[in-house]
């Protein structure tokens, strides 16, 4: 994952990015939105328009992926189930069909590739 994350300045300020190495905490502003602090007496702080929670899931975006990999194995079983599914039809429309989530099942293997290449 990259140290950096996308924030919204508040104010209508526009985006930045900043370095979550550098983050020592956020809080909820009372107007909406939230302070982060790059100091640990919070003298340095930014006042961005996402929530502690959107924070959160920038940073800990790499937690997730396990979730994610899940969920394309469960597609991908689901696919492969159609492509069976249809090939027991025993019809040309039928063979069209398997033939379409065969791709997706090869689509998913490659995303799946990917992540595991990427590790």
């Amino acid at each position: 994952m990259s140290e950096f994350v996308k924030l919204t300045g508040a104010y209508g300020s526009g985006a930045f990015y900043i370095n979550v190495q550098r983050v020592e905490s956020f809080y909820d502003r009372k107007d909406g939105g939230t302070y982060v602090c790059t100091t640990p007496d919070g003298d340095q702080a930014y006042e961005v328009t996402e929530t502690p929670e959107q924070i959160m899931a920038l940073i800990d975006g790499p937690a997730d992926r396990d979730a994610l990999v899940e969920t394309l194995r469960v597609c991908r079983e689901q696919f492969a189930f159609y492509v069976e599914q249809h090939k027991a039809k025993g019809t040309l429309d039928g063979d069209e069909k398997a033939q379409t989530n065969v791709l997706f099942v090869n689509m998913i293997d490659g995303a799946l590739a990917l992540v595991e290449s990427s590790k």
